[in-house]
């Protein structure tokens, strides 16, 4: 008998949104919940179905795919929520399997990464601030310090690094000013493979991140181009820190 994870491992986003319409769910120990298949063996999780989405979709020619597969995952959910409502288990065990899902595996990631999947002409739009969903996701790294969406982004056209007039900060330089420096370098070297960056840009970085008193990020900048000019030492010196100072050779 086949399992029913290799079965999924061996549909394509289609068979996948005629398969989940087969699934059925049990409420286990303390009310966890799995899903399974007649006719194939074992159980799958509700996290093995986002990951799942999110590996199947990543190719998928339309939005609309995308969409049929997200509401069939978030129906099985709901299904399986109603059912533990019934069980004796409900009223002391229904937030476990949220709380774990939620702990193990980043499940709203998931479910935003398929989102903005459907709505990707979206991901370039601009607030009033000029800023892109880029910002947006930065930002949220902070919590859990990914770069999978963040990727995601880039890999579907959106700049890694553009001037931002009306607000403060560029993605790099926000993201070095949330300590998130893997992001920071990712983007910046992405700019520069794309030559979406000029030598002007480059050195603006390099003064922020001596702003920001970050002697890696300065480090990375002088070794792809930027200069150590009266302006980048007068204000490293003036903010003192020994490793950038020893950078600038001050």
């Amino acid at each position: 008998m086949t399992s029913i994870k290799k079965a999924f491992e061996n549909q394509n986003l289609n068979e996948m949104n005629i398969f989940l319409d087969m699934l059925e769910v049990k409420i286990g120990f303390l009310g966890s919940r799995k899903w399974f298949c007649k006719g194939y063996q074992g159980s799958i999780s509700l996290n093995y179905l986002f990951a799942k989405a999110v590996e199947k979709t990543k190719n998928a020619e339309a939005a609309a795919d995308i969409s049929r597969t997200l509401t069939r995952i978030e129906r099985l959910d709901q299904i399986a929520t109603l059912k533990l409502k019934q069980t004796k288990l409900a009223k002391f065990f229904h937030f476990i399997p949220h709380f774990l899902g939620k702990f193990f595996f980043n499940r709203s990631k998931a479910k935003r990464l398929l989102k903005a999947r459907i709505n990707a002409p979206s991901l370039h739009n601009r607030n009033t601030l000029g800023e892109t969903l880029l910002h947006e996701a930065i930002r949220d790294s902070r919590n859990h310090h990914d770069v999978g969406f963040i990727k995601f982004l880039i890999s579907q056209g959106v700049r890694p690094f553009y001037p931002v007039i009306a607000s403060e900060e560029d993605p790099i330089t926000l993201a070095l000013s949330l300590n998130l420096l893997e992001i920071a370098e990712f983007l910046f070297k992405n700019a520069l493979s794309k030559k979406q960056i000029s030598a002007d840009q480059t050195q603006a970085l390099l003064l922020n991140a001596v702003r920001l008193q970050n002697a890696t990020a300065v480090k990375l900048f002088l070794d792809h181009g930027a200069k150590k000019n009266k302006e980048t030492i007068k204000l490293a010196k003036k903010m003192g820190n020994k490793e950038i100072l020893a950078l600038m050779q001050c």
